[in-house]
């Protein structure tokens, strides 16, 4: 949203052949990253705190360590709202969901509140591995795409 006050920024860089990362600081409403070497192409994930939400994300890929300072325009992230309730549609609450991309991603996570709904916001686009965790109960794992709303996760009883 512009013009919003960002509470905290969040980067994470790789390189392409996965061999190193690279390390960031806040520095003035910016991120410096160090560590980094010269000709090697990056990738560099973003994504910002607003209001206590994860609310903006970019993905910038082919970055090369050492040219110098770029400018990281953040975008809306997605959002994925759900309800999670138990097979005889009763809501769970205080649920603990949580949700990734793939292994190589940070995990996201939220609690259900009292009408079992929880939301994941400032996502990357995409299909997203949700798992979820209240006591007696099993979900598996239920895969949502980014920008689903009021999706129904149906938990069972463990066995």
């Amino acid at each position: 949203e512009p013009g919003a006050v960002i509470h905290e920024v969040n980067a994470v860089v790789d390189s392409v052949d996965g061999v190193d990362r690279g390390f960031w600081d806040r520095c003035d409403g910016g991120i410096v990253v160090t560590g980094l070497r010269p000709r090697t192409a990056y990738v560099l994930d973003v994504r910002a705190r607003i209001a206590g939400a994860w609310t903006a994300w970019s993905h910038v890929a082919g970055w090369t360590g050492g040219e110098g300072p770029i400018t990281v325009h953040l975008s809306p992230g997605e959002r994925i709202t759900c309800q999670v309730v138990r097979e005889d549609g009763t809501p769970v609450v205080g649920a603990h969901v949580y949700g990734e991309v793939s292994e190589d991603t940070d995990e996201e996570d939220a609690y259900t509140g009292l009408d079992g709904r929880f939301s994941l916001t400032g996502l990357e686009g995409g299909l997203w591995k949700l798992r979820v965790s209240a006591p007696g109960l099993f979900s598996g794992v239920v895969p949502v795409l980014a920008g689903s709303r009021d999706v129904r996760l149906v938990v069972r009883l463990e066995r």
